[in-house]
């Protein structure tokens, strides 16, 4: 089914918990929109616009949201296995308890995000924009966080072991108790 180009900005769309899949989402205008619990499973959302959406609880499983914009969305809860993010615009969003495990999020804007105790294990977050986020107890082990901008970010016990961090500035990076990728603790006495 495609729907390219599908505008539905309105406070009253309400699509929760219907199943989507395999659908042409791409370029559509979904903004404010009611996507709790919906399954939009090996759909293409490519450039959609979810500004401010609800998207809690769903499953984008095998979903291409490269270009999408999902500033302010709430995304509690929401399954991303297998989702491709690239140059998605996640800023300001709420993703606490969302599965993030191998996927791609290269060169999104993730600023301001609250990603505490999000499993990124494997994650390619290359080029990715961590300005001021959340990431406090999250999983980065094996994760490819090269060159990607992280002022401000919050990494405090996070696990970062044989996570690729090269070309990132870590100054102004909170790291208090985080593991690093060649598995010392940060700010242990025996690395001082």
């Amino acid at each position: 089914m495609q729907w390219k180009g599908l505008f539905l900005e309105t406070n009253l769309a309400c699509l929760s918990k219907a199943e989507l899949r395999w659908v042409d989402l791409r370029e559509a205008k979904l903004i404010n929109a009611n996507l709790n619990g919906v399954k939009l499973e090996a759909s293409c959302l490519i450039s959609a616009d979810l500004n401010s959406a609800n998207l809690s609880n769903a499953n984008l499983n095998k979903i291409d949201l490269s270009n999408a914009n999902l500033n302010h969305a709430d995304l509690r809860k929401t399954n991303f296995s297998n989702t491709k993010l690239d140059r998605a615009n996640l800023s300001l969003t709420d993703l606490t308890l969302a599965k993030l495990s191998n996927i791609s999020l290269v060169a999104a804007n993730l600023r301001d995000c609250n990603l505490g105790g999000c499993n990124l294990s494997g994650t390619n977050l290359s080029n990715a924009d961590l300005t001021n986020v959340n990431l406090r107890n999250g999983n980065l082990k094996d994760a490819n966080l090269s060159c990607s901008k992280m002022k401000f970010a919050d990494f405090k016990y996070a696990d970062l072991l044989n996570a690729n961090i090269s070309g990132v500035d870590l100054n102004d990076t909170y790291l208090e108790g985080a593991t690093m990728p060649d598995g010392s603790i940060y700010n242990d006495f025996s690395n001082t």
